[in-house]
Order: C-alpha cells, then sequence, then structure tokens
C-alpha cells in the first residue's frame, strides 16, 4: 500500500513540472483553445484517480501524454455534430509525432543551459540584456556604451557559437 501523502506531494510536484508540456500537448490536437483547457483539466483529473497505477521512475509525461491522446479521442467521439476535419489515425499520428517534438525541444533545452554556461561572462551578460530583460538593441548599445553595429555582431557571433554548440551537443560531438 502506498503513502497517500507521499503520493500527493509527488503527484503534483510531477504534474507542476510537466503541465504546460501537457496542455501544449492537447493544444497541438484541439483546435479551441476553451476545449483544450476543459480537455487540460479532465486530464489532470484522470492522471490523479489513475496515478496509483503509474510506475515509479518511468517517464510521467509519456503516461501523461497518453491518456490526454485517449482524452483528446474520447473528446472527438462525444463532439458528433461538430464535423471532424481529421481522422482519428492522423490524430494518433500527430500525438506521436507531437511526443518526438518535445523530446527533441527537452533535449535542445537542456543542450541550451549547457552552452549558455560555457559562454563567456561578457557574452552572457549580453544575451541577458537583451532577451531577459527584453531591451532591444539601441538600448542595449546604450546601456553597454557600445555602438548598434557593435551590439548586432556581438549578438550574431554568440547565436552562431550558441548554435553550433547546441548542434554538437545534439549529435554527439564534443562542444568546442
Amino acid at each position: 500500500m502506498r503513502n497517500r501523502d507521499i503520493d500527493t506531494k509527488e503527484f503534483v510536484a510531477l504534474l507542476t513540472r510537466h503541465s504546460r508540456r501537457i496542455y501544449s500537448f492537447i493544444r497541438s490536437l484541439v483546435p479551441n483553445q476553451t476545449d483544450a483547457e476543459d480537455l487540460f483539466q479532465e486530464v489532470s483529473t484522470t492522471l490523479w484517480e489513475k496515478y496509483d497505477t503509474f510506475c515509479k521512475g518511468s517517464d510521467f509525461r509519456a503516461w501523461a501524454f497518453q491518456i490526454a491522446h485517449y482524452k483528446v479521442l474520447n473528446f472527438r467521439r462525444r463532439r458528433t455534430r461538430m464535423p471532424r476535419l481529421f481522422s482519428d489515425d492522423l490524430i494518433g499520428k500527430l500525438a506521436d509525432d507531437r511526443l518526438l517534438l518535445d523530446d527533441s525541444l527537452e533535449c535542445r533545452s537542456r543542450a541550451l543551459a549547457d552552452c549558455y554556461q560555457r559562454l563567456r561572462l561578457e557574452d552572457r551578460e549580453l544575451l541577458d540584456l537583451r532577451y531577459t530583460e527584453a531591451a532591444t538593441v539601441p538600448n542595449v548599445a546604450t546601456q553597454t556604451g557600445r555602438s548598434i553595429d557593435f551590439v548586432y555582431k556581438a549578438l550574431r557571433r554568440i547565436h552562431g557559437e550558441l548554435y553550433q554548440c547546441i548542434d554538437d551537443a545534439i549529435h554527439g560531438d564534443e562542444p568546442k
């Protein structure tokens, strides 16, 4: 028998960690935002109800995506009056593709975080000024006392380094 208090904490942590991806997965299969939000709530409830069947140590996100996929199919069956633009087979293929895309994006996101840390401090600071604070290039130039042309060239160089580092990480090459 599992301890329900521990299960609750673990479930909340897992759902919190994966909720944006689960919602995004549903939204990629359901065109109407309100329907997608309703389905997300339904999926979240089902995940909790079935959490005792979840095998600890396995992939929660894949398990949640599978449940969401079935909920989307059931939703489509219940909506008999609405025209079906896509077959259930196509929805299944889209769901599979979305799972692969999500895996790829997660891998790239981890690589980006690692590659960002490998940048020189000055380059990280420039990126932070530009993107974390959502400043325009002219504002960054003013803040750093550099020319606009310098900032554009530096950002282009940094983007190139990040791209190469991520590409190397994805393809198993040692980042430079």
